[in-house]
């Protein structure tokens, strides 16, 4: 069973901002719940800039967050359209973008917070047990 929770709240929360599925990209731990690593507490997403209402970090509902503008690109000089709008950097599911793994783990191999250290050995327990 898929630890992936709240994409309902996501698609109803886009529907309800009238901001287009296909301009906006899930990233952070709702990834890892799509791989059944671990639960997500809640989505983060990345938006085309024409929906943002500042560059900072802000929720759109309880248990979604638009994240800051430029998500991944301190560390890979990769925008948030173009993960948003290249395939190369994302996967869809249930009519749903997602950030590439690999792309999440580089975010999360910057950061010294517990829970991301937690998630990089987590990911790569995944990757050697496959």
């Amino acid at each position: 069973m898929s630890k992936l929770k709240h994409l309902k709240e996501l698609k109803k929360q886009l529907q309800e901002l009238k901001i287009n599925s296909n301009d906006v990209c899930i990233v952070g731990s709702a990834v890892l719940a799509y791989y059944n690593i671990r639960e997500n507490n809640d989505i983060d997403i990345i938006m085309h800039e024409k929906y943002r209402k500042t560059d900072n970090n802000y929720n759109i509902s309880s248990n979604i967050e638009c994240v800051k503008k430029g998500w991944l690109y301190h560390i890979e000089n990769i925008t948030d359209e173009e993960i948003i709008f290249n395939s190369k950097f994302h996967f869809v599911y249930e009519q749903l973008k997602f950030c590439n793994l690999n792309l999440v783990k580089k975010r999360k191999n910057i950061s010294n917070k517990k829970k991301d250290i937690k998630d990089i050995r987590l990911i790569n327990d995944r990757s050697t047990n496959k």
